[in-house]
């Protein structure tokens, strides 16, 4: 994954990134959940995030949300 990052158009790229992306963030999705920043305040309705997939993304995602206390 050496060339630079950018909004793939191409869905095969765009699918090589999403599975690239475990190998350089080992929580895969869950890392990206961890990286959300929201303001309680501006948010009307329950939040919604349906994108983990394995129990390793899952694992890494409820200890991440345990140490912020959400």
């Amino acid at each position: 994954m050496q060339e630079k990052l950018m909004q793939p158009h191409c869905r095969i790229k765009r699918l090589t990134y999403t599975r690239l992306y475990p190998e350089y963030f080992p929580g895969g999705r869950g890392h990206i959940l961890a990286l959300l920043h929201i303001n309680p305040q501006q948010v009307n309705s329950m939040l919604a995030f349906d994108s983990l997939r394995g129990e390793n993304e899952v694992r890494y995602a409820a200890k991440v949300l345990k140490m912020l206390n959400l």
